[in-house]
């Protein structure tokens, strides 16, 4: 796990962002990674970023994200050559009912696991959702099988903080925030050679193994928890 702040009042739109970084060209290194830094916090500094985005796509609404295979919790910004970029949604457990285990999973809440990619992020939002990170040696694991688990930190995903999840090397936890929070993740492209895992952090144990981001993404048990008018204060929320 890398944990950098910044401090830094420029804004770009994402068309300038994307512009920026095509020019990086593959990335190979962890330095190649150094470079989006700056762009990612001058974008997550555009407070109009969101609203021009909706309103954009919005103009066309029987295509806006139909071929895009995130869930509702994410939207794509950009799908480039050598990375993807997306924003995700990080409700309160006022605005879902997070102790529904469905609902609890298909946000990530309360669900340890790693990534086998690498992901950079950052908060667009002041407040971010609140994480635990662990570090742990990879190996071809079976459910059930003991891990060494070592404690890195806790973290709060802020407005000036990027973060880089680590593939098959960081476990993550993450806890529903006090505020809505939203955050912008770019995601090199990369072929993955590694499995993903969900973990028993008590036991110290691999817990499944994981084929599609979460065991059970419900999202019939998500929307169960809710109503329109709760899906409409939350999108008001997240575009104010």
């Amino acid at each position: 796990m890398i944990v950098k702040d910044f401090i830094d009042s420029e804004e770009l739109s994402l068309e300038d962002f994307l512009d920026i970084c095509d020019d990086f060209g593959e990335i190979k290194s962890k330095k190649d990674y150094e470079k989006f830094f700056i762009p990612l916090i001058r974008l997550a500094n555009n407070n109009n970023l969101l609203i021009d985005f909706l309103n954009s796509g919005l103009t066309n609404p029987d295509k806006f994200q139909f071929d895009k295979s995130y869930s509702m919790q994410s939207l794509a910004l950009a799908e480039r050559e050598h990375y993807d970029i997306r924003m995700n949604f990080w409700p309160t457990s006022n605005e879902f009912d997070i102790s529904n285990k469905s609902v609890s999973e298909f946000f990530a809440y309360y669900f340890p696991h790693d990534h086998n990619f690498d992901l950079i992020t950052t908060g667009y939002t002041q407040n971010g959702y609140v994480t635990d990170i662990y570090n742990y040696t990879y190996d071809r694991y079976e459910p059930g099988d003991e891990v060494d688990l070592e404690f890195n930190g806790r973290y709060e995903l802020t407005k000036g903080r990027i973060m880089l999840y680590e593939s098959s090397k960081d476990i993550h936890t993450q806890f529903p925030p006090n505020q809505l929070a939203i955050s912008i993740n770019v995601l090199p492209k990369q072929k993955s050679r590694t499995l993903q895992y969900s973990f028993d952090l008590e036991n110290k144990k691999v817990n499944s193994i994981i084929k599609s981001g979460a065991p059970d993404y419900s999202l019939k048990a998500v929307l169960d928890s809710i109503d329109d008018k709760d899906l409409i204060k939350l999108f008001n929320q997240a575009v104010k």
